[in-house]
């Protein structure tokens, strides 16, 4: 039992590490709607009044709170999913799971930081 939970509390930890290496980069992304607070791009050159830029900056607040709501809704069902699959797994493939997030997530720690081979498990 106690095997299974820090199994499960590794395997949240590595699918939250592994989907940060796939996601968007948010400073790349013109069409992301959190704390923004201009016009999108391009739109300042159209020689828009006072009164259309705040019915843009209008209707940008009022669907923002719809898109947020939705993508909670996006990675709540992505989470669901991810334990579905999980759920299909046998022991031995979850542990399998478990050590390739594992040394992925080693793999990135290693790439960020010089190795001074201190703390190291040399077993391993």
């Amino acid at each position: 039992m106690r095997r299974s939970a820090s199994l499960l509390a590794v395997l949240g930890i590595g699918l939250c590490l592994c989907g940060g290496l796939f996601a968007d980069d948010p400073t790349k992304s013109p069409t992301s709607t959190k704390g923004r607070r201009g016009l999108p791009p391009g739109w300042s050159k159209l020689g828009l009044s006072d009164q259309q830029k705040q019915r843009i900056l209008g209707i940008q607040a009022g669907f923002s709170s719809r898109i947020e709501m939705l993508q909670r809704q996006v990675k709540d069902l992505q989470e669901q999913e991810r334990k579905a699959m999980y759920a299909q797994l046998t022991d031995a493939q979850k542990a399998q799971l478990k050590d390739i997030i594992a040394a992925k997530a080693g793999e990135a720690k290693d790439d960020t930081k010089p190795d001074t081979g201190i703390g190291k498990d040399k077993s391993q």
